[in-house]
């Protein structure tokens, strides 16, 4: 990887047995997520289902200094990786919504639908 190719990634965990949906995050994406990750009350942490939509993640594999190591977001709650630290946070600026839009836009609509639905019963 070259020093200056961003290297974030998306991810809905959705699939067990077969890869899930990914994608790349632009630097504007990257920047937008930066000031969504502002100001989040703290939550206590949420456990997804084991089968179905299980939330979206995004990986700083590039180690931008912009954003966490890591973000999980399910059911309106967000985990958040830095530093080996771990903390959750209510998703008040909507980001499990706008990384799904991505997803959406990207072609992964009609998987995020049926298996949304799905978990939820």
């Amino acid at each position: 990887m070259k020093s200056n190719e961003l290297k974030i990634e998306g991810m809905i965990d959705i699939f067990s047995g077969r890869p899930n949906p990914k994608w790349p995050l632009s630097n504007k994406q990257v920047d937008e997520l930066k000031i969504k990750l502002g100001n989040l009350p703290m939550a206590k942490p949420v456990m997804p289902p084991g089968l179905g939509y299980r939330g979206v993640l995004v990986t700083n594999l590039s180690k931008d200094q912009r954003i966490p190591d890591g973000i999980k977001v399910y059911n309106s709650i967000l985990t958040i990786v830095d530093s080996g630290r771990t903390s959750h946070y209510e998703d008040v600026n909507n980001i499990e919504e706008w990384l799904l839009e991505q997803a959406f836009k990207l072609g992964y609509g009609d998987a995020i639908k049926k298996f949304r639905e799905w978990s939820h019963k």
